[in-house]
């Protein structure tokens, strides 16, 4: 990976993770969860060998332009509704943006039991 590699916007604001990128051997936890701070601050509970912990662990972000999206298209103070929640990634993305003034809510919702827990365990930090 040349330079042009790490000047994107999700590096920007987090040196850690591009320096990470510029690594050739990067270690990869083996354990079942490891807790992950996301670029706003909150903390995230992701599985390092899954899709969502390798790319936060790579990116540091999970799909720049949706949760730009997201970020643009909500208003602090409203009322958002999250389906097929997963474990709580956009969930996180929202709270950060609606909860920032007095009656932002989300409501998130996730049909599978096992990745149900996670969202709760996430949601609950």
């Amino acid at each position: 990976m040349g330079l042009s590699g790490i000047l994107k916007p999700e590096y920007f604001y987090q040196p850690k993770v591009a320096c990470q990128r510029l690594l050739p051997f990067r270690r990869v936890s083996t354990a079942d969860f490891v807790e992950h701070k996301l670029p706003w601050g909150m903390n995230i509970r992701v599985r390092p060998l899954e899709e969502h912990g390798r790319i936060l662990a790579t990116l540091g972000v999970i799909d720049l332009a949706v949760t730009e999206a997201l970020w643009r298209l909500t208003e602090p103070g409203e009322l958002v509704v999250d389906v097929g929640a997963n474990i709580g990634y956009m969930t996180a993305v929202l709270a950060a943006r609606v909860c920032s003034q007095t009656g932002g809510c989300i409501w998130a919702f996730e049909a599978h039991p096992e990745i149900f827990t996670e969202l709760k365990y996430n949601v609950n930090q």
